[in-house]
């Protein structure tokens, strides 16, 4: 069972990179899944839409904010520029 957190717009304006299991990592940091909750069950119950999840009833919005470059090379390293997304609002 899954601890309620409440929902609230104070996550409105947090940034997040793009990355490997990124929905659920926007839907932990505005609140509306707990951390608890393995990313196979929260992806079996969320439904995604174009830049916005929904999980338990409750949606999450972003909004690019930074178009990466993915990974490139430079000066002979391996460098990482991920799109980074801001969350414009938690219904």
């Amino acid at each position: 069972m899954t601890k309620e957190q409440p929902v609230s717009d104070s996550v409105v304006g947090q940034t997040l990179p793009n990355g490997m299991d990124f929905y659920y990592h926007l839907a932990i940091q505005a609140g509306i899944c707990d951390p608890s909750v393995s990313p196979e069950d929260f992806y079996r119950e969320a439904t995604l839409g174009d830049q916005q999840v929904t999980y338990q009833g409750h949606t999450v919005t972003v909004k690019l904010i930074h178009k990466g470059e993915g990974a490139y090379e430079q000066n002979g390293e391996t460098m990482i520029d991920n799109s980074i997304y801001e969350i414009v609002s938690v219904n």
